[in-house]
């Protein structure tokens, strides 16, 4: 057994000094290695200042994918927080990295955009429902400004989810703004407080013991008393996902529905945000599940899906939802359209971008690739989706009539033709 060990340790050395003069021999891997290592963990309000802080910068050009009024308010540098995360974005604003999140942001901005307004413009139709998505649950951002730029059709009832931080500061100081900004005529926006990142699931999931324990003993913790944080602890479980109360009911759709959602119409779905917050796949798994819940039949989801993940692990966490579901790269979404991403590859020398940024671009492409493979790992995905399974809502409308009509003689035909 010693011997073994003593052979395990000299291994070790041996591909230690080995990676070591793979450093020096090429700085790249080191500094890659550095990355890595010096990944900070950001509050939902720095990475909201961050999409802000793109937004700004692409509205500035002639050229720009969008144009949005109300970001520069956004970045506001009057209290001392944001003064301090915006002058630390900038010193680092000549890094290739700090140019390829900018891109990132840009890019998921724009592509969201437009698959919001495609959905928003489309009339589906099938077995349950023959209407219009007028429902549009914006999640991770409380400083997204889509529901002031964007042309909603009259009717639209738009929800942002985000954590009351962020609302508050995003609220004051669009309030300064010269121009306040307003949602579309006939329209109307709610703003739902819940934390969803994962800095706050350790307080959450303690703030859940304590509500157990505290039933247990016979007392009932009271949630309307509590932070937002809290209320979703209250109905956390240990494992990182949501769990759901003896109705079946969760707090992320109870917060919706006293908003004014309804699980029964058709809904678009919108992630963004939610990058650089440590949340793991299981946390993952558990928004998706939420939204699917609450999503009736044949809603849409559209947006990014944070990691380090590959894409065979954003399109099994799709499928398990119960959504069908493309995933792509913000390198493919930018090719032939947008032209941000080249710009970001010619200026650092990164053809490939953040799934393998030492390969060139054409063996990226090549189908068989080490790039084009599924299992790469990459900071962030874009996604789309449909709802392919009944919200709870409706599961619990078609149980209400299958119970009431098993027995009887047209029960058969009647379940078969209302599913």
């Amino acid at each position: 057994c010693q011997a073994t060990r003593s052979r395990g340790c000299l291994n070790d050395s041996v591909r230690l000094l080995a990676y070591l003069y793979q450093c020096v021999k090429h700085p790249s891997l080191k500094c890659k290695a550095q990355k890595h290592q010096k990944a900070v963990v950001q509050r939902p309000i720095e990475v909201s200042r961050s999409i802000a802080a793109a937004r700004v910068t692409e509205s500035s050009r002639p050229d720009c994918l969008f144009s949005d009024s109300y970001a520069a308010v956004l970045c506001n540098q009057e209290d001392g927080s944001s003064s301090s995360t915006t002058s630390g974005s900038a010193s680092a604003a000549s890094s290739s990295e700090a140019q390829q999140e900018v891109a990132m942001n840009v890019i998921a901005t724009r592509y969201i955009d437009e698959c919001l307004l495609n959905a928003m413009a489309a009339t589906n139709v099938n077995s349950i429902h023959s209407g219009d998505y007028r429902q549009v649950v914006l999640l991770g951002d409380g400083m997204d400004t889509r529901p002031f730029r964007l042309l909603w059709p009259p009717g639209t009832l738009l929800f942002l989810v985000a954590p009351a931080e962020v609302h508050e500061q995003a609220e004051a100081l669009l309030a300064t703004s010269s121009q306040p900004p307003h949602v579309m005529r006939g329209c109307l926006l709610r703003r739902v407080n819940m934390n969803l990142s994962a800095a706050e699931q350790h307080a959450a999931t303690a703030a859940a013991g304590d509500a157990r324990a505290a039933n247990a003993a016979g007392g009932a913790a009271n949630p309307d008393t509590d932070s937002c944080g809290a209320m979703v602890g209250k109905c956390s479980s240990g494992d990182g996902t949501v769990g759901a109360d003896d109705s079946g009911s969760t707090v992320f759709m109870t917060e919706l529905l006293k908003a004014g959602f309804r699980a029964d119409r058709l809904s678009v779905w919108v992630l963004q945000g939610l990058h650089n917050q440590s949340l793991n796949t299981k946390q993952l798994q558990s928004i998706l599940t939420e939204v699917t819940n609450c999503a009736a039949f044949h809603s849409l989801l559209v947006g990014e899906l944070p990691g380090p993940i590959s894409k065979r692990t954003v399109e099994n966490l799709l499928a398990d939802a119960g959504l069908l579901g493309a995933v792509l790269s913000h390198q493919a979404a930018d090719q032939g359209e947008y032209g941000r991403w080249q710009e970001v590859a010619k200026a650092s020398h990164f053809a490939a971008g953040d799934e393998a940024t030492a390969l060139p671009q054409q063996q990226q492409q090549q189908p068989g690739s080490v790039a084009a493979d599924r299992d790469v790992q990459s900071s962030r995905w874009l996604c789309t989706g449909q709802q392919l399974r009944l919200s709870l809502n409706q599961m619990g409308v078609y149980k209400q009539w299958s119970t009431e009509f098993e027995e009887s003689d047209a029960g058969d035909d009647f379940i078969g033709n209302f599913s």
